[in-house]
């Protein structure tokens, strides 16, 4: 008896040292986030901390855990989500403790639905700050912190039916899986020149920001919230109760130029908006506004800026000067419509109560731009031309310009040239790159003369392509 007793603890001590044997039987848990050298660091969040994080509290019900993070020497991240025991569907998510999450990848089904992972974040980079210490920045604006995690994306089916109105054409992204009720595709073949808006309660109009005629939600979610019911989210905005319906952007934002890929709606306040690619999908785009993504940045200057609209003549009797956008310029006559093709912005024309016409060149900063006076009856003319570097006035007066009395009437003149338009149209046209950003309580677009500027800015809330 007292040898199979020895025996015993022999054979229990051999099995408690035999995992830590050489030969493959040692298993060391890899360093996660391994940033290798880079000198910016990361969290990886679960569920309390994303109940803690101001702009993502709203994910906070949903299953989290860590992605495999590592890094090159220059910072360069690569992001993978693996499925978890129950979760086929999740989104990478970074979040930071000054603005709202941003999804970088989306797998439905364990397929990721636009590029393989591991994922990277475009724009990102990692900085030394003045101090001496380094920071992420994203798209050059400062980021406080970093954070990333992956959250399930299971409850699609959960949330009430997004009701369909008109005529969209809706299918599913996924057929083989009938679980994914948020999965689809849309898009408007009638009435002609609409397209799919997302609608719901005290929200404005969303579209999905597709470049083609069929539209994705890669943002919309269906989530659990904190008294145990379920609610659609198109990112951070919550949607009760979606419609899904047709329409021309003309309904949805009024009369003007818009591009209908970047504009959508929510967040607002005085900040400089860029239109960039989405991370799940490079045909998608997103506003981004100080590193944050944002949805419609500006709703109020989208309304005013993009209408015509008179400039005060404080008792000028000539006829009025107007602003004129895009719209405008494409019907009027082949003197003048082609330069609806062009770079647009308002240029800020005042004429006094002696019919004095001046712009103030000031406020365009550092960019080339060339003040135009548009005519319904004749070529345009060619007014004033700034180069980048010259000195840009705040007040330029346009002598050339004067009015004169006619019999009974008051007509422009320009230089030795008589003018018999009714109506005088005055616009700018930048050369190269410029900034704007909407200020709330002016509501007007001005420039910012102290953002560095990507290859793709707004005007009039209109994403526009400098090449």
């Amino acid at each position: 008896m007292l040898i199979l007793l020895a025996y015993m603890k022999v054979l229990l001590l051999f099995l408690y040292f035999l995992p830590n044997n050489v030969g493959g039987c040692l298993v060391v848990k890899p360093k996660n986030p391994d940033l290798q050298n880079c000198k910016c660091s990361i969290d990886l969040f679960n569920q309390d901390d994303i109940r803690n994080n101001n702009g993502g509290s709203y994910l906070a019900n949903q299953k989290a855990w860590n992605p495999i993070v590592t890094a090159t020497d220059s910072c360069g991240l690569l992001i993978t989500c693996d499925p978890i025991a129950g979760v086929s569907s999740f989104m990478t998510v970074m979040f930071r403790s000054n603005g709202n999450p941003l999804y970088l990848n989306r797998v439905v089904s364990r397929q990721s639905t636009y590029l393989p992972q591991p994922r990277s974040i475009d724009n990102l980079t990692c900085d030394e700050s003045e101090n001496g210490t380094y920071q992420w920045h994203y798209y050059g604006s400062p980021l406080p912190d970093l954070s990333l995690s992956c959250i399930a994306d299971e409850d699609s089916c959960k949330c009430s039916s997004i009701i369909i109105e008109g005529f969209p054409t809706v299918s599913s992204r996924m057929k083989s899986d009938p679980n994914r009720c948020g999965y689809f595709n849309a898009s408007c073949e009638r009435p002609e020149g609409t397209y799919p808006f997302l609608f719901s309660v005290d929200k404005y109009a969303i579209t999905a920001g597709s470049s083609s005629y069929v539209y994705k939600y890669d943002d919309l979610m269906c989530l659990k919230e904190e008294d145990g019911a379920f609610n659609w989210y198109f990112a951070n905005l919550r949607m009760p109760n979606p419609s899904l319906s047709c329409a021309a952007d003309v309904q949805i934002y009024g009369k003007g130029t818009i591009e209908k890929h970047c504009l959508m709606t929510g967040d607002r306040g005085d900040r400089t908006v860029r239109c960039v690619d989405h991370p799940l999908d490079s045909k998608v785009k997103i506003w981004i506004a100080r590193g944050t993504r944002v949805i419609n940045p500006a709703v109020a200057c989208v309304k005013l800026e993009i209408q015509k609209d008179d400039v005060p003549m404080n008792g000028c009797q000539c006829p009025p000067i107007k602003h004129i956008d895009a719209l405008g310029i494409i019907q009027m006559d082949s003197h003048t419509s082609w330069l609806a093709r062009k770079l647009i912005i308002r240029a800020s024309i005042a004429v006094d109560s002696n019919c004095e016409v001046s712009f103030n060149a000031a406020l365009l900063g550092m960019a080339d731009f060339q003040l135009m006076l548009l005519r319904d009856e004749a070529p345009p003319i060619f007014m004033r031309r700034y180069l980048k570097d010259d000195i840009k006035p705040a007040k330029v007066v346009l002598d050339d310009l004067t009015c004169r009395k006619v019999g009974n009437a008051y007509k422009w003149d320009y230089g030795s040239s008589k003018i018999t338009d009714k109506t005088l149209y005055m616009i700018g046209f930048p050369k190269g790159k410029i900034a704007v950003k909407c200020t709330t309580n002016t509501r007007k677009w001005t420039v910012d003369k102290a953002v560095d500027v990507p290859t793709i800015d707004v005007i009039y809330a209109v994403c526009v392509d400098f090449r």
